[in-house]
């Protein structure tokens, strides 16, 4: 009876895929590679990591699961913020809010007693401005970099729905903070997920101004915020389309008025008789 080899280590029965070595290594590339796209194209992992936080998050409900997506969306924007500003003490600073997030963060998810416990209840609302105020750094970096592009590029595109998708996530943190202040400022099933997923959903529903009116805002400040947040959403939609139109006619005119003076230039050299 003949032999029939199936791969891998004969001795080993059984083993039908690549040899443990070559899976190691292929896994090594894999990461290298992943490494490698987050350097080269922090604002494409950017949107898809502020996309999978929306999507994801609300559908973990484990504790540590939640802070690992939490973790992916804060590091990629460290990595966008180290890329458009070359100075260490931004990044140092981007590093101490990091810490300062995760250590909150995660104090807070050990939320048993949290609202008999004022060191607790403190430290979970400093999360939470914390979390607020670096999104808002990284969101007034991505403006400054749509804006101040002397060209249309993917990664002007790319820094511009960034920076939408983080008004929203920046708007959610206020709402959580009015409501740790004040519980009653928002009508919240709770048995539908934690307040933080359910309010990232109200600031996103707002800001796009779909309005299902299934949560609903109570009291002037929190409707003050949710009327704020629908027309910085409309005005951003407008303004950031009219610059990034306007950015691509310049650079279009621009490039036209070269080519017609580099042309002009060629056609009086031949008819130079001293050329």
């Amino acid at each position: 009876m003949h032999e029939i080899e199936l791969g891998g280590n004969p001795r080993l029965p059984g083993n039908f895929g690549s040899p443990p070595m070559a899976t190691s290594s292929s896994m090594k590339q894999e990461t290298r590679r992943l490494l490698a796209l987050l350097t080269d194209q922090p604002l494409r992992v950017a949107l898809w990591t502020s996309l999978g936080l929306l999507m994801v998050r609300p559908l973990v409900g484990s504790m540590t699961l939640s802070l690992v997506v939490d973790l992916g969306l804060i590091v990629t924007l460290i990595v966008v913020v180290r890329r458009l500003i070359r100075s260490r003490a931004v990044f140092f600073i981007c590093g101490a809010l990091l810490l300062m997030t995760l250590l909150s963060r995660s104090l807070r998810e050990w939320d048993e007693g949290l609202h008999d416990n004022v060191f607790l209840t403190a430290l979970g609302m400093s999360a939470t401005v914390t979390s607020a105020v670096f999104s808002l750094f990284v969101l007034g970096l991505l403006l400054n970099y749509a804006v101040r592009a002397p060209m249309v590029t993917l990664n002007t595109v790319l820094a511009a729905i960034n920076a939408y998708v983080l008004i929203g996530v920046v708007f959610g943190f206020v709402y959580l903070v009015l409501y740790e202040r004040t519980p009653s400022a928002f009508t919240l099933d709770l048995a539908l997920g934690s307040p933080e997923v359910q309010l990232r959903y109200f600031s996103m529903v707002t800001l796009t101004t779909v309005g299902y009116g299934d949560i609903v805002p109570r009291g002037t400040e929190v409707r003050a915020f949710a009327a704020t947040e629908a027309l910085v959403g409309q005005i951003y939609l407008a303004a950031i389309v009219a610059r990034i139109v306007g950015i691509q006619g310049a650079s279009a005119s621009a490039a036209a008025a070269a080519a017609a003076a580099n042309s002009a230039a060629h056609h009086d050299g031949k008819h130079d008789p001293h050329a």
